[in-house]
């Protein structure tokens, strides 16, 4: 029996269907340990039949209105390099991607066809983010696509913003990822000891939703596909939200006291 092929309709709803077992739920983790941790990672079981239709799906509609971003290393860095061990590693990468953001765009029509812009801004995704970090989530976050493919990465790097007034002191990033059946492997290395890359995390098989309190250190190894296969593809779907910080009360002036002699 030959399958229907799949709609708009039928991805947005089987994408909401798989987020909402993870969002919706109450319990599964606990807030005063997560609050604690610079990155907290969620599995969403999911077969890998539904998994492969839904990342087919979107390699279909949305791939090809991604641009490559890329930014290797530059050759100067060790041609220039004058006293051992001075080399500095700007932040490098080779990835598709495309903002979310824009006013217009093939890419911002499709995803917002496929109901990845509403998943993102969605006030489930939010809520689930101040559950798992203990801090206040500004609505409207800034949305990213991204997409790996073989060989594909992203170097170290903090994620940093210190000329952001609004991000000097720390943001909220969520990521929901869905890799292909056809990817063998990603790993994301990260600082979770302050000052050491001691921590490594699977993040190219299923479906999982991943909760970064930046800025700390991070990469991804090269994304590795199945032997034989090249058209593996690893899709990120990135929510950047600031965080709703008290504003300082204005300090009083103090009343001089009258001296006494």
């Amino acid at each position: 029996m030959v399958q229907a092929a799949m709609s708009n309709r039928d991805f947005r709803d089987s994408l909401q269907a798989l987020l909402d077992k993870k969002l919706r739920t109450k319990n599964g983790f606990d807030p005063g340990l997560t609050q604690k941790e610079n990155l907290s990672l969620f599995r969403i079981p999911v077969s890998p039949g539904k998994l492969g239709a839904l990342t087919d799906f979107m390699d279909r509609r949305l791939a090809s209105h991604l641009r490559i971003l890329s930014a290797p290393i530059s050759k100067d860095i060790i041609r220039n390099l004058k006293i051992n061990y001075s080399e500095e590693l700007p932040k490098t990468m080779r990835i598709r991607t495309a903002s979310l953001d824009a006013k217009s765009g093939k890419a911002k029509r499709v995803a917002a066809s496929l109901g990845l812009i509403a998943a993102l801004k969605s006030d489930e995704l939010r809520r689930f983010g101040e559950r798992v970090t203990g801090k206040k989530l500004q609505p409207d976050p800034a949305c990213q696509v991204i997409c790996y493919e073989p060989g594909d990465y992203s170097g170290p790097h903090t994620d940093h913003h210190p000329e952001q007034r609004e991000l000097r002191d720390g943001y909220i990033d969520i990521h929901i990822m869905l890799s292909s059946p056809k990817v063998a492997s990603q790993l994301l290395v990260y600082e979770r000891r302050q000052g050491m890359l001691n921590e490594v995390a699977e993040i190219g098989k299923g479906m999982s939703i991943a909760v970064y309190q930046l800025p700390f250190w991070h990469y991804t190894t090269p994304m590795l596909a199945r032997p034989g296969v090249d058209d593996a593809r690893r899709w990120l779907l990135l929510a950047s939200y600031t965080i709703e910080r008290k504003k300082p009360r204005p300090k009083r002036r103090r009343r001089a006291k009258a001296t006494r002699y």
